[in-house]
C-alpha cells in the first residue's frame, strides 16, 4: 500500500520473496519485511513493515518462478534480477519487462512466473485534502459538504455530482458497518487523476454484493461501480477515482534513505479501505 502524499509504502509477504526497491538513478535492492504464512494458512495476522520511497521509484513484485530453477539458487536469481533492473533502471516499465525476458527466464521452471513493475508517483501537498468523519449517518452530509467545498477551490465542479455520489456511498458503508476512526480524502495527482479514498478502523474488507430483487439494501456499491472507471474494489483500501477528461488510466522526494533499517514492522492488519474510477470527459 502506497501513501503518495507521504511517500510511505506499507507492505507485507505471504509466502513469497520480498519486493525489489529501485531508486531513481539509483541501484536495486530486495526491501528487508517480514515474510508471512501464504495466503488461506492459518490465522494469524500478517506483519507489516513501512518505508520511504522516493517519487519515480520502481517496485518489482514477482513470484518465485521468475528467480529460481531446478539448478537455480533463489538468492542468485535475485542478485540477477536487481542487475538487471539495475541497468535498465532508465526504461519504461514496458520495457524493463521485455529486457527481464530477454535476460533470460529460469528454464524448466517449477512454478508459475509473475512479475509486476510498478512506477511510484509523489503527491504535492497542496493536491490533498482530508477530513476525520465522526460516525454519525448524520455526518454523512457534511462529508458531502466539504467534498464540493474542496472541488470548487481545485476548479472541478464539473465533476461535483459524480464525486457527491461516490463519497455519499463509501461514507455511508464505513460509518454504518465500519468501525471508527472513518477518515475521508481527496487526491489529485499531476495526471488529472481525482482519487476519493475512504478508511474505517475494521480489519475485514467490505466487498460487494448483488441485492435480490426483495431486499431493501445492498445495492450501493454496486450501483456506484457504475459511474467508475473501474468496478469499485477492495483490497487494502478502498479508493474511488476519476480521470479528468483524460481517458484511459495510467497507472498506484531525491532517491530512498537506506533500507537497512528503515523497515517499520508492525504486528498489526492493514486498514482496510474501498477503490473505483470514473471517467469524466
Amino acid at each position: 500500500m502506497y501513501d503518495a502524499v507521504h511517500r510511505r509504502c506499507a507492505a507485507a509477504g505471504a509466502g513469497h520473496l520480498p519486493p525489489v526497491l529501485v531508486a531513481p538513478g539509483g541501484s536495486a535492492a530486495p526491501l528487508e519485511m517480514p515474510v508471512g504464512l501464504p495466503l488461506g494458512v492459518g490465522g494469524l495476522p500478517f506483519d507489516s513493515a513501512e518505508f520511504e520511497i522516493a517519487g519515480r521509484s520502481l517496485l518489482a513484485l514477482f513470484t518465485d518462478g521468475l528467480v529460481t530453477g531446478p539448478e537455480r539458487d533463489p538468492d542468485a536469481g535475485v542478485a540477477d534480477l536487481c542487475r538487471t533492473l539495475t541497468e535498465y533502471s532508465g526504461l519504461r516499465p514496458d520495457e524493463m519487462r521485455d529486457r527481464i525476458v530477454a535476460s533470460g527466464l529460469p528454464a524448466h521452471a517449477r512454478d508459475d512466473i509473475a512479475l509486476l513493475l510498478v512506477r511510484v508517483h509523489a503527491l504535492a501537498e497542496d493536491g490533498m485534502a482530508g477530513w476525520r468523519i465522526d460516525p454519525d449517518p448524520a455526518k454523512v452530509a457534511g462529508a458531502r459538504a466539504s467534498t464540493n467545498a474542496q472541488l470548487e477551490h481545485w476548479g472541478l465542479d464539473a465533476v461535483g455530482f459524480a464525486v457527491e455520489l461516490i463519497v455519499s456511498e463509501l461514507v455511508t458503508d464505513a460509518v454504518r458497518y465500519g468501525a471508527p476512526p472513518v477518515y475521508l480524502r481527496l487526491l489529485r495527482d499531476k495526471d488529472r487523476a481525482l482519487i476519493r479514498e475512504v478508511s474505517d478502523g475494521r480489519e475485514t474488507s467490505p466487498h460487494l454484493r448483488r441485492a435480490r430483487p426483495d431486499e431493501e439494501g445492498g445495492r450501493g456499491l454496486f450501483l456506484i461501480a457504475h459511474p467508475a472507471r473501474r468496478p469499485v474494489g477492495y483490497a487494502l483500501h478502498a479508493r474511488g477515482e476519476d480521470d479528468l477528461g483524460r481517458g484511459p488510466d495510467r497507472h498506484r522526494r531525491t532517491g530512498p534513505r537506506p533500507l537497512r533499517g528503515r523497515a517499520r514492522r508492525r504486528s498489526r492488519r492493514l486498514t482496510p479501505r474501498r477503490t473505483g474510477r470514473t471517467v469524466i470527459q
